[in-house]
Formats: structure tokens, sequence, C-alpha cells
């Protein structure tokens, strides 16, 4: 079976990396070969990807890297399958906001991208919040009392 797992940027393609250098650090520059990155939408794919009929989290046997802190692939397969219109509807948000950021890059729209971003975070993380982490306990911030 194949499987997905955190993206993690020494895995990025060259494409990705030159738009998450864009980014970081605030408003995106977008200079440079912008069809470069317009032309290959690895985001958009990993999104479609994710909606492939029979797609397990992780291969047989492999393990959580944070047991405790995030649930074992079987289990996040059990929380996929139980709910799968969820799932498809999740990658499709996620696609489409990929499709959003080549928009704005193709534009050269930079402040675009930067607010787009966001969409792609939210996306991602309304996910990992569902089946990857669903049980993390966030302390509640402290207010400033000076």
């Amino acid at each position: 079976m194949a499987r997905f797992e955190p993206v993690n940027f020494d895995r990025l393609t060259p494409e990705d990396k030159k738009l998450y250098e864009a980014v970081k650090g605030g408003r995106p520059k977008l200079v440079g070969p912008f069809s470069v990155l317009m032309h290959n939408p690895p985001l958009a794919e990993a999104a479609n990807l994710l909606k492939m009929p029979g797609r397990r989290v992780a291969q047989p046997g492999e393990k959580s890297d944070t047991p405790g802190v995030e649930l074992e692939p079987e289990e996040m397969d059990v929380l996929i399958a139980k709910d799968r219109a969820a799932w498809q509807e999740r990658a499709t948000h996620l696609h489409d906001a990929a499709i959003d950021v080549i928009a704005a890059i193709d534009a050269k729209d930079g402040n675009k991208v930067f607010e787009l971003g966001e969409k792609i975070e939210e996306a991602c993380e309304n996910c990992h919040k569902q089946y990857w982490y669903p049980n993390e306990v966030i302390p509640p911030v402290q207010a400033d009392t000076k």
C-alpha cells in the first residue's frame, strides 16, 4: 500500500522549497521563475493522493515516532475509515487552497500568497487534529496581569 506521513523540509520538492522560502518570515517576494511553481503543483497533487481509496497512513508495522502524543498509524486508519466523507472533504479543502495559491503565484500577488498560506495551514491542522493527534491538550494561555 502507498503511505503518507508528515511533510518535512528535507522531503520538499525544489519547487516547494522555493515557495516556502518565499513566504517564510513575512510577505512573500514573488520574483523569479513563477512558471516553475505554477506548473508543478505538488501540494494539490498530494491532496488528490490522500483521497485514493485503500490508501493507508503508513506501511504495515510502522509505528509512531511520538507514541502518546500522536496516534499509531492503525488508529489513524480506523478514524479515517469511520468517516470517509469527512476525510475526502478535508483533502478537498487542502487541494482547493493549493490551487488558489497557484493562481496567486500566476498573478504574482505576494500578499494573496501570504493570505492563502493561512488557508493551507488551517486545512492541514483541521485534518491533523482529527486524525493524527486528536487527543492533544493545549494548555490555556495565561493572561498578562501587568
